[in-house]
């Protein structure tokens, strides 16, 4: 199977002590979708703890992006640094469900939380005058 660069394997965490913090630096370039290009490799730093059969996990995602504004079409870059929480459960009826494997992938979780970063209309400036300018 091909290792994915976004991936952890939660099973040592889930067999582990109860409340212990593990930390994880996962870095690599996403391919372009959803009409954002990344510019550099997205870093993702986590810190993900067991609690009693739930995992737990905090990160940062940092990396830059190329947009195009709403206004006037001009693409410009925007640096992305923000953080998020995702609680994973053996539950079914969970939000964030572990796979039986015990891998979870972040790739589709960093990109959804680059997108519900961005405002709904994007622009390359706050006063752009669009294709006036």
């Amino acid at each position: 199977m091909d290792e994915k660069k976004f991936s952890i394997d939660m099973r040592e965490i889930l067999s582990g002590e109860v409340g212990k913090l593990y930390k994880y630096k996962l870095s690599g370039h996403l391919s372009s979708e959803d009409e954002i290009k990344y510019i550099s490799p997205v870093i993702v730093k986590l810190d993900i703890v067991n609690i009693d059969k739930t995992i737990n996990a905090k990160g940062n995602i940092e990396t830059e992006i190329e947009l195009i504004c709403s206004r006037c079409g001009r693409g410009f870059n925007r640096h992305i640094d923000l953080q998020f929480e995702r609680i994973f459960e053996e539950d079914l009826d969970a939000d964030d469900v572990l796979s039986s494997d015990g891998i979870v992938d972040f790739e589709p979780i960093v990109r959804e939380e680059i997108i519900l970063s961005l405002p709904i209309q994007i622009l390359c400036k706050k006063n752009c005058r669009g294709l006036l300018r």
